[in-house]
C-alpha cells in the first residue's frame, strides 16, 4: 500500500487564529459503499485520533495505524471534530458541540486535506490540497 494520509487545518474565524487542541476522530466505513448493519445504519471503524497543534493542524498517516480495514479501494471516511471543549476552554458558548464531515476518497495514492473553518455559530469545509 502506498503511504497515504489525510490532514486537517482548523481555523477559528471568531478570533482569526488557528484552533489548537481540538480532538479529531477519523473513521472508515469498510466494504461496499452500500454496506450497513441489520438496522440499515452504516458501520464505522475508528482509524485513529489526533489533536490539532498550535497551528491548528493535524495529520493522519495511515502507515502508523495497524488496521486491516484500510485498503486501496474507494472508501467513505468520517472525521469528527470535537469543538465543544475548544470553545469551553476559550470561554465561548457554541451551538455546535461537534462537527462531522463525511467524504469519499477515490484516489488513495494522493494526499487529502480537509480544512475546517469554525465559529461559535457556524462552520464550513472544502476539499483542500
Amino acid at each position: 500500500m502506498s503511504e497515504k494520509n489525510i490532514s486537517s487545518h482548523v481555523l477559528d474565524t471568531s478570533t482569526g487564529i488557528p484552533a489548537y487542541g481540538i480532538n479529531i476522530s477519523l473513521y472508515i466505513s469498510p466494504g461496499s459503499q452500500d454496506s450497513a448493519n441489520e438496522d440499515g445504519e452504516k458501520q464505522w471503524i475508528l482509524v485513529g485520533e489526533r489533536t490539532t497543534n498550535s497551528d491548528g493542524r493535524a495529520k493522519f498517516i495511515f502507515a502508523e495505524f495497524e488496521n486491516p480495514h484500510i485498503s486501496e479501494e474507494v472508501m467513505t471516511y468520517k472525521m469528527i471534530f470535537w469543538t465543544e471543549n475548544y470553545f469551553q476552554r476559550t470561554g465561548t458558548p457554541t451551538f455546535y458541540p461537534k462537527v462531522e464531515i463525511y467524504f469519499r476518497i477515490v484516489d488513495p495514492a494522493i494526499h487529502h486535506h480537509i480544512p475546517l473553518i469554525i465559529s461559535p455559530y457556524g462552520y464550513s469545509t472544502y476539499k483542500g490540497s
